[in-house]
């Protein structure tokens, strides 16, 4: 049987950033961008077509093309470009910057967003992107997600686990968590990019290489 041509060139760029833009934090290109797309586009994307893209736009960028936003890779907390976290150029510089004492807010957001994007019905409709979703629920803290399922068999009459699962990962335990400590992790991502914001252009967006591993 054949199988699904892969997405790859111009068609895959504007899938990544609108990817990007819907999430609005960096992704890991294999673990997490690559199950998105494929989740949002039903096709397959392999790990060597998103290093050939990420290959490209550093290409692109140093020939001196000119473009809107590039597709750029994130920074921790000594401005070296962390592997396997892509990002957006256009977004405000704290934004690109995963701080690692407060990288699970940026994880509680991931649920958040993804919650949002997730086709109806995901919870009966296995893909790529509800596994992934499934797969950063499981980083939430378990006594958050028990007090909410106690308060939703108390008052819920119609409430299931089964169905409304998603809802309480993404809409209510991701969001509140991500709202109690979303300023403390802003605060500390915007003093990283005080000393992004020093260096070149270059070295602020394509400081490292993509990932290959």
């Amino acid at each position: 049987m054949d199988q699904p041509a892969t997405t790859t060139g111009l068609q895959l760029r504007q899938r990544v950033l609108a990817a990007l833009n819907a999430i609005y934090t960096p992704l890991a290109p294999y673990d997490e961008l690559r199950p998105l797309l494929e989740g949002l586009h039903g096709e397959p994307v392999s790990p060597a077509a998103l290093d050939d893209l990420m290959a490209e736009e550093l290409r692109a960028f140093d020939a001196g093309v000119q473009r809107p936003v590039w597709l750029c890779l994130a920074s921790c907390l000594t401005c070296a470009l962390i592997r396997a976290r892509g990002a957006r150029s256009d977004w405000q510089p704290w934004v690109r910057v995963v701080h690692p004492d407060t990288r699970w807010v940026r994880e509680y957001w991931l649920i958040r967003q993804l919650w949002r994007v997730l086709p109806s019905h995901a919870e009966v409709r296995p893909s790529p992107l509800t596994e992934l979703f499934i797969r950063k629920a499981k980083l939430l803290p378990t006594k958050e997600v028990e007090r909410v399922r106690r308060w939703c068999r108390r008052n819920e009459p119609d409430y299931d686990w089964a169905r409304d699962r998603f809802s309480i990962w993404g809409n209510i335990v991701a969001e509140d968590l991500f709202d109690r400590y979303a300023e403390e992790d802003s605060r500390r991502c915007e003093q990283v990019a005080d000393a992004l914001v020093q260096l070149d252009r270059r070295a602020q967006l394509f400081g490292s290489t993509w990932p290959v591993t």
